[in-house]
């Protein structure tokens, strides 16, 4: 299948052959890598979760210093410290 690159006048400047994808190495993939993969992708999943959460750790602790009314009540504090712990559990290094 050629690949055409064109430059701004439409002139094709470019041409070559895309290679195909070798999916007979992709299904010959040993289980113990398509297995780390998945785990990967799911950290990756955790940590964006908490990294998304920080900041609303962050302002509850910093508005309890401050002596100011909280934005979240003391069990939605306590509901999302346990949600960020059951995806700090899930984590595996």
């Amino acid at each position: 299948m050629p690949y055409v690159k064109y430059n701004g006048s439409q002139e094709v400047i470019a041409m070559s052959e895309i290679p195909q994808p070798d999916f007979e190495y992709v299904e010959n993939l040993p289980q113990s890598y398509l297995d780390a993969e998945a785990q990967r992708a799911s950290n990756i999943e955790h940590h964006e979760v908490l990294n998304a959460t920080d900041w609303k750790v962050i302002r509850h602790r910093d508005q309890l210093a401050d002596g100011i009314t909280t934005s979240l009540t003391a069990q939605e504090y306590q509901d999302l410290l346990d949600e960020r712990q059951v995806h700090r559990d899930a984590i595996v290094e």
